[in-house]
């Protein structure tokens, strides 16, 4: 006996196949940057203390334009003391937005990343050096489109405003906030920070599933009529 199958059909199933050989494969991840503001070293232009140790904290706002699950945060910063030091103690915290557009006295998220950042140089001189920062969240956080939130990072390696960590500031004209201690209310400050922030990666062998099941569907329904 003998059984012949549709191309279509033949095709679906190979994609299929070839969908479910690739999840194990981490390589093919692709992760969407949904979030970014003037996050590039040429482009600063000033700082914004932002350290526990000196009783100051910096959040800034964003939106995105579709829902996404956040999974990696990139920023800019430097040392006013121009000494590097061996480690970092950052905190990054997520907000809502308030009545006053300002951020809410409490957040809805935080997470401590001293063990998950990368920190690189760059070639700017500025206070020693300006650097690039790169945290990997523990768990991806839900964000929905449109709505505003405020992102806080707070070092604590300094002890002054002379030695504090600065959060790069960007050119580009809008607002942020500032507080000094986490039960106070956030007030305007001036300037905008240089943050990026990327989506979890999707694998790209669900591209695969996904194109494959559409296309045993559209057979199905071409053998109907």
């Amino acid at each position: 006996m003998t059984y012949s199958i549709d191309k279509a059909i033949a095709k679906t199933i190979l994609t299929l196949a070839l969908g479910f050989s690739l999840l194990s494969l981490p390589s093919m991840a692709s992760a969407a940057i949904i979030f970014s503001q003037g996050f590039n070293p040429s482009s600063f232009a000033g700082n914004g203390n932002s350290d526990f140790g000196s009783n100051t904290q910096k959040a800034d706002n964003f939106t995105v334009q579709q829902d996404s699950i956040l999974g990696s945060v990139s920023w800019l910063g430097l040392y006013h003391s121009g000494a590097t030091p061996s480690a970092d103690n950052f905190t990054l915290r997520l907000f809502q937005s308030n009545a006053s557009n300002l951020p809410n006295t409490t957040f809805f998220w935080s997470e401590n990343v001293s063990n998950l950042i990368t920190r690189t140089a760059t070639p700017s001189t500025t206070f020693g050096g300006l650097f690039t920062y790169e945290a990997t969240l523990s768990a991806g956080v839900s964000l929905t489109a449109g709505t505003t939130y405020w992102l806080s990072i707070v070092n604590n390696v300094g002890t002054s405003n002379l030695n504090d960590w600065g959060w790069a500031a960007t050119s580009i004209t809008g607002s942020a906030a500032s507080r000094s201690f986490d039960t106070d209310s956030w007030i305007n400050s001036n300037g905008n920070y240089q943050f990026q922030l990327t989506a979890v990666p999707v694998p790209g062998a669900i591209w695969f599933l996904g194109s494959g099941l559409l296309g045993l569907v559209f057979s199905k329904r071409n053998q109907k009529k």
